[in-house]
């Protein structure tokens, strides 16, 4: 997951984002800390958990549910992704 997250640099939405992110950085919003491995992998865990209970949801036709379980989802691989990176 990080990985695939990391290739998105060079795309224009990824470009995007880093400005954003670097933005942040800027105006002192996210500060720079040791990257905890276990803080990290349990986003990543709370992802994965996420993911499969939105794929449940969505195969038993609630759709509405599956999106906010899906949102859960990107929030917490962009949360491990931040951590990781020292923020």
């Amino acid at each position: 997951m990080l990985s695939t997250m990391r290739s998105m640099k060079g795309s224009r939405c990824g470009g995007v984002l880093m400005n954003e992110f670097n933005r942040c950085i800027k105006e002192r919003k996210l500060l720079k800390m040791v990257p905890n491995q276990d803080i990290i992998q349990r986003e990543m865990d709370d992802f994965g958990y996420d993911l499969v209970r939105a794929r449940e949801s969505l195969l038993n036709g609630d759709h509405k549910w599956a999106s906010i379980q899906a949102y859960y989802c990107m929030f917490h691989s962009v949360k491990a992704l931040v951590l990781n990176k020292g923020y």
